[in-house]
């Protein structure tokens, strides 16, 4: 089984995307393959690795941690300096495939896909920084707070209390959320920068009525609830009565659809500024052979037998190693 990577790369002269490929042992492809005719270096050094963590910091919950690991290869010559001068990586998408020189490539197995870091010189070799799937949810460009309201008017905080804080955003149905005060001379709240429909708020546990809603921001920031109550828009709302304790919100969805209604509390979650979700590491997983099985076999003459079973025998340790190079990429491990 060969191991054998395509790297996008980003070139600095001239701002074309090209498609760099690697290998362990150097290899064209076929003319009527996909990429056809490509030749794929023979470099690879250490097999693409990445740990796994199921929860961050050491911890029993939570959101999994983007991870970080590297390929090397091989640059004794100095033949893949070019990698350190003519492009940058950041942000570029690699594929980690293996198979046998006898297969089309096209159907090598997917064994790992990600996003590249950076590239660094080490030594008599270069070192392709990669991370896991995790990294397409990282936003750099996170909408966050200006701090820029004027009193009594806005809906972005002060520059003393909310600016340059990430924004609350709500995926789903959410329960006892605390809001962001978004206007504290107005007793204005938010609970998503996504339109959501908030469906029960409380003061200090203590539930307050829900009046009309809102049709525009401007209509919320003009005319005050009742006491008592709250009124909402978007993904904002606005209390009537200065709070006596800690403000927190039920919303049953985001979204243009209409919220499916939810029991009363049993569980409670708190919204993050940012959502990571588990990726799988293995995209797929090849198909099981039809094997022999011990009445073929005894049916069959001696001579008969034997060869199919060593036929057979073949068959289910190419489908092993097929499998074993999966979860030795999965883990980040190499036998």
């Amino acid at each position: 089984m060969i191991i054998a990577m395509e790297v996008e790369a980003y070139h600095l002269a001239d701002g074309r995307v090209d498609t760099l490929r690697f290998s362990e042992s150097g290899f064209v492809t076929r003319p009527d393959d996909t990429p056809a005719n490509a030749w794929f270096e023979p470099v690879i050094k250490t097999a693409p690795s990445l740990s796994r963590l199921l929860f961050d910091a050491a911890g029993t919950y939570g959101a999994t941690k983007v991870t970080i690991g590297n390929v090397q290869l091989v640059n004794e010559g100095g033949d893949l300096d070019y990698l350190l001068t003519d492009y940058a990586f950041d942000g570029r998408r690699f594929t980690v495939r293996i198979g046998d020189i006898d297969t089309p490539f096209s159907q090598w197995l997917v064994v790992m896909t990600g996003t590249l870091s950076d590239v660094a010189a080490d030594g008599a070799a270069v070192d392709l920084i990669i991370q896991d799937r995790l990294a397409d949810l990282t936003l750099n460009d996170w909408p966050t707070y200006a701090g820029n309201n004027v009193a009594p008017n806005g809906l972005e905080g002060t520059a003393d209390d909310l600016k340059d804080q990430p924004k609350p955003r709500v995926y789903g149905a959410v329960l006892n959320v605390t809001p962001k005060a978004v206007n504290t001379s107005k007793l204005i709240y938010q609970v998503s920068d996504a339109a959501c429909t908030v469906s029960a708020a409380y003061d200090n546990g203590v539930a307050l009525t829900h009046g009309v809603d809102y049709a525009s921001a401007a209509d919320m920031q003009a005319s005050a609830p009742a006491a008592g109550q709250f009124r909402c828009f978007g993904g904002y709302f606005r209390l009537g009565s200065t709070p006596s304790g800690t403000v927190t919100c039920v919303v049953p969805g985001c979204g243009s659809a209409p919220p499916a209604a939810i029991s009363p509390v049993v569980h409670t979650e708190t919204v993050e500024a940012k959502v990571q979700v588990p990726v799988p590491c293995i995209d797929s997983v090849p198909p099981r052979p039809v094997f022999l099985s011990d009445a073929e076999l005894l049916a069959a003459p001696n001579g008969s037998a034997v060869d199919r079973l060593w036929r057979d025998h073949l068959q289910r340790k190419q489908w092993e190693g097929q499998l074993e190079a999966l979860v030795v990429a999965c883990v980040g491990l190499k036998k």
